[in-house]
């Protein structure tokens, strides 16, 4: 990837005529829409004596990325935005022409991951707007106070975004008695008849948090209760366990925090979130695993891991050139493996030699297929470094089966495409289509030889069909252009 961002930075400072707009001067104003429809002025929020806080950033950008997952803004919009006292906007501007939707969502091919994921806050994609404040690098933060004085500010934790907007002259209200929960998910090799199950608490309000009560629920009904007790200050958080909770597998599960210091929390936004507990799927011994290359395909490696740490399967670096592209760039490796025999619980671990993840290009991941059904994904992983492990992936079940139940003589045209694909079948076949989160987008049935599937009306990006038969079925990857 660091090629795509130093090609980004050219490209900035190509349309960058002077010099970045100097602290203490008046920001210039700007009207723009963001993703959901939603106009925003500049003038307007400061005329209501908001103070803004501008991020513009770029989605290839690895510290605008690493600053966005911090939550720190979004905390700070939670806390003195919409989302809590409303006295404070939070703006994020995609800042480079050059990206796209796709690239916002994770799926394109100049991209860090999912930036619409964890952000309560407008987002606009602009580019112009970093013309106007003639910006010289990514991220750029900026305090703009009720005055329209700005000050670029830098990518500050949550306790100094609110000192720096205090400084402009006033002090921050807040909201007594709020705050944020997130879950910890879990990855399990197998379901167990009862397990502890975490949560994180953030105080959020004007004052200190010293009691709470916090809710686990099973399908909506309450199966643990978490009486907080002590001296939780703004900004800070706690960890929160419910013990012994007996698990059903087939359940939904969420956290909420009913109370804080006996106040009722009514925003649901922060103050509920849906809880995971993964359970690995069932495997044969022998899988297919597809790897899908980008632009640096001679930085990427993986290797699946048994239980007791022993790689069982592992390829790459795959062929391609120091600088990018080559023979194995932008495609689809696939390897066939037998994994020992009986049962063992197996992870897979995605590497990257140069140590910004598998982002340089569209539709990277891995996937990990046994007899023909998707068992365990990751696609679009971004930036995560040198290393990546997905726990508890898969569970081989000790039948040695065969990948060899994939659709005989199927075939999906163009791909990609603009939204619509032929079908080639010699029976007939119903598809499933999900996005990159899982989400099921569209369902055709009993379609047959020369059909037609029509998936205009979804967004660009990369996307999984999964095409059943009477006795057989097959996964394939399509593109959106």
């Amino acid at each position: 990837m660091k090629k795509t961002l130093l090609l980004g930075l050219l490209a900035l400072g190509s349309y960058t005529a002077s010099a970045q707009i100097a602290n203490g001067t008046a920001a210039p104003d700007f009207t723009a829409t963001d993703v959901n429809g939603v106009t925003h002025n500049l003038y307007d929020y400061l005329n209501q004596g908001k103070t803004v806080i501008l991020d513009i950033s770029a989605t290839w950008c690895g510290p605008c990325w690493n600053y966005h997952g911090s939550n720190a803004l979004a905390n700070l919009h939670n806390s003195y935005g919409p989302g809590g006292s409303n006295e404070v906007v939070v703006l994020f501007v995609e800042g480079d022409p050059q990206t796209t939707s796709a690239d916002l969502q994770g799926s394109g091919p100049n991209t860090q991951g999912n930036w619409l994921e964890h952000s309560p806050y407008p987002v606009i994609d602009n580019g112009s707007i970093s013309t106007i404040f003639n910006l010289e690098y990514f991220p750029t933060v900026v305090r703009i106070c009720p005055d329209g004085i700005m000050t670029e500010i830098g990518a500050l934790g949550l306790a100094d975004l609110k000192s720096s907007i205090i400084g402009c002259g006033g002090p921050l209200v807040g909201i007594a008695s709020h705050a944020s929960i997130a879950p910890a998910d879990q990855s399990l090799c197998a379901a167990p008849e009862s397990l502890t199950m975490q949560a994180r608490m953030r105080n959020l309000g004007n004052n200190q948090i010293t009691a709470a009560t916090v809710l686990l629920k099973e399908n909506g009904t309450v199966v643990s209760t978490k009486n907080y007790t002590g001296n939780l200050n703004f900004g800070t958080s706690t960890n929160l366990s419910f013990n012994n909770v007996a698990f059903n597998p087939a359940a939904e599960y969420e956290v909420v925090i009913q109370d804080i210091n006996g106040a009722a929390q009514t925003n649901e936004n922060i103050s509920t979130h849906d809880l995971h507990v993964n359970i690995a799927p069932q495997s044969p011994n022998v899988i297919e695993v597809r790897v899908h290359t980008g632009n640096y395909p001679t930085e990427m490696k993986w290797n699946i891991k048994g239980s007791n740490g022993t790689v069982v399967a592992q390829a790459g670096p795959y062929a391609g050139n120091p600088n990018g592209g080559g023979a194995d760039a932008n495609t689809t490796k696939i390897h066939t493996f037998t994994l020992p025999e009986g049962t063992d619980c197996y992870s897979v671990e995605l590497q990257d030699t140069y140590g910004d993840g598998w982002m340089s290009g569209s539709g990277q991941g891995i996937e990990v297929f046994a007899g023909g059904t998707l068992v365990a994904s990751k696609m679009n992983p971004g930036n995560f470094g040198t290393s990546l492990v997905l726990e508890a992936a898969f569970v081989t079940n000790g039948v040695m089966a065969t990948p060899n139940t994939a659709l005989k003589g199927f075939a999906i045209y163009p791909n990609p495409s603009t939204g619509i694909f032929n079908l080639a079948t010699q029976e007939a076949v119903d598809v499933t289509v999900l996005d990159i989160t899982g989400k099921v987008v569209h369902t055709a049935k009993g379609l047959s030889d020369g059909s037609t599937l029509n998936l205009g009306g979804l967004q660009k990006g990369m996307y999984i069909a999964k095409i059943n038969g009477a006795a057989s079925e097959k996964v394939e990857k399509l593109i959106i252009e």
